[in-house]
């Protein structure tokens, strides 16, 4: 990206300095934006001067195979080749409270909490 010029070293280590600081970017999901990119010299197209429709083709149907499937990762190649991962969800089945004519059963269990008296 550099090469031939004279400034590429310095350029090259304000990149890799850019890049490197965890403080600046904290996340995957902070951005960087492409006129902060061009100040450090870099080479930028824009998306929508190029492939605007395909990118927003295969993320829509990235967010539509999450949104739909079980599937949590996928990986795919340009020969329709993939690697794909599911997770089963846990449904957790919420237990019945017993009535309340076993309470008083319960009371007199020892086990369960025969100390209670009933109130009578």
């Amino acid at each position: 990206m550099f090469a031939g010029n004279e400034h590429a070293a310095q350029w090259a280590d304000e990149a890799a300095e850019f890049f490197g600081t965890h403080k600046t970017h904290q996340s995957h999901g902070v951005g960087i934006f492409r006129d902060r990119l061009r100040q450090l010299h870099l080479t930028v197209d824009n998306l929508e001067d190029t492939l605007q429709d395909e990118v927003l083709s295969v993320f829509h149907s990235t967010i539509i195979t999450f949104q739909t499937s079980t599937c949590v990762k996928l990986v795919e190649n340009n020969d329709g080749r993939g690697m794909y991962t599911h997770v089963m969800p846990q449904v957790a089945v919420p237990r019945r409270a017993p009535k309340t004519g076993h309470l008083r059963a319960l009371q007199n269990r020892p086990e369960v909490g025969g100390h209670f008296k009933t109130g009578q």
